[in-house]
C-alpha cells in the first residue's frame, strides 16, 4: 500500500519559505559571530515569534496579491468591453437585424461575465449597477429599433441618441476601470 503525499502550491511556498530561513539564520550567525553554536540557544519562544510573524506575513501578501489580480482581470474585461463596443457599434444603423442582436447579446454577455468578478465587491457595485442601467438604456433603444433601416437612423436625434448611449456605456466602464486604480 502506497501512501501518496500531495504538496500544494502555497505549502510548498511557506516550506521553501521557513527552510531558507532557517539556513541564512544559520549562515547569519555562523559567520556574523563566529560561533554557531548561539543559533542553537535561541529560545523556543524566538523562533516561533519569528515563524509565525512570517507566515502572518506571507498570508497578508497572498491576500493582497489576490485582490489585486482581481483588479487587474476587471480592469482587462471592462478594456476588453470598451474596444469592442467602440468597434461594432458605432456602425449600427448599417448592420442588419440578426448583427445588431448578436453584438447586443455579446455585450449582454460580457456585462454577465463582469458580474461575477464584482459580485465580492461591495466597493463597486454602484458602479455596475450604473453601468448595467446604461447597457439597458442601449438594449431598449436598439430593441425599439431593431427593423429600422438606415435611413432612420440618419436622422440627427437619433444618431445623437445612439452616441450618447453609446458614450454613456463607455464612460461607465471607464469608472469601474479608473476605481481599480484607486482602490485601498
Amino acid at each position: 500500500m502506497k501512501i501518496q503525499f500531495e504538496l500544494k502550491k502555497k505549502h510548498a511556498y511557506i516550506l521553501v519559505g521557513v527552510i531558507l530561513f532557517i539556513i541564512i539564520s544559520f549562515i547569519n550567525t555562523k559567520f556574523l559571530y563566529d560561533d554557531w553554536k548561539e543559533y542553537w540557544r535561541m529560545s523556543l519562544y524566538e523562533l516561533l515569534t519569528i515563524i509565525v510573524g512570517s507566515i502572518v506575513i506571507y498570508g497578508l501578501n497572498k491576500k493582497d496579491n489576490k485582490e489585486a489580480k482581481l483588479y487587474d482581470k476587471i480592469e482587462n474585461k471592462c478594456e476588453d468591453l470598451k474596444r469592442y463596443i467602440k468597434h461594432n457599434l458605432n456602425s449600427i444603423p448599417i448592420m442588419e437585424k440578426e448583427e445588431r442582436l448578436t453584438k447586443i447579446r455579446y455585450i449582454s454577455n460580457q456585462i454577465n461575465n463582469l458580474e461575477r468578478y464584482l459580485k465580492s465587491m461591495d466597493k463597486l457595485s454602484d458602479k455596475f449597477e450604473k453601468l448595467q442601467q446604461a447597457f439597458k438604456n442601449l438594449n431598449d433603444f436598439v430593441s425599439d429599433n431593431i427593423d429600422q433601416k438606415k435611413e432612420y437612423f440618419d436622422e440627427d436625434n437619433r444618431k445623437v441618441k445612439l452616441e450618447q448611449l453609446i458614450n454613456n456605456i463607455e464612460l461607465r466602464l471607464e469608472d469601474i476601470i479608473i476605481f481599480t486604480y484607486t482602490y485601498e
